[in-house]
């Protein structure tokens, strides 16, 4: 192996020790380039170089979802089970639609809208009292009218022998 390529190979390893260190420091809050700069030993402008390197942008921005996931299923999940088990109806319904999303059992444009529904109404008696509504309603739309038919308009005869 040549001299070169050693030398290359440490500067190389120096360079991922270097982007390891950026992205500890980040990790540990801070935020500013010259916060990494004074951590790093180097100066605003050598860490304003460092800080716009692809690799360096490529690693913070998968540290960054990396602590988004982390968050989301220590933190945000189990808010989203607490609605479930605690919240309104409408709270409930949104939660089921946010699981099923994220667990892919619903699809992102499925529609949820509740409105005047009463959800600790059971099904089946639900669909009585839609089924007596439109039964009391064609009731009183027989009652309401006066419908009259003349057979002899319908060209029938009428019996009078009975």
């Amino acid at each position: 192996m040549s001299l070169k390529l050693v030398k290359q190979n440490q500067e190389l390893v120096e360079r991922d020790k270097l982007y390891e260190q950026i992205a500890s420091l980040v990790a540990t809050g801070l935020s500013t380039v010259k916060e990494i700069a004074d951590n790093l030993g180097l100066t605003f402008a050598q860490a304003s170089i460092l800080l716009n390197d692809p690799q360096v942008i490529t690693i913070l921005t998968n540290q960054t979802k990396a602590q988004g996931q982390l968050l989301f299923h220590s933190k945000v999940i189990p808010i989203v089970e607490e609605i479930l088990r605690t919240g309104d109806n409408k709270e409930r319904i949104a939660s089921i639609k946010l699981l099923g999303e994220m667990t892919g059992n619903v699809k992102g444009s499925t529609n949820v809208n509740v409105q005047n529904m009463n959800l600790s109404i059971p099904v089946e008696e639900r669909i009585k009292q839609v089924n007596s509504q439109k039964d009391n309603k064609l009731e009183k739309l027989v009652e309401e009218s006066e419908l009259v038919i003349d057979i002899k308009d319908l060209g029938g005869k009428v019996n009078t022998n009975e």
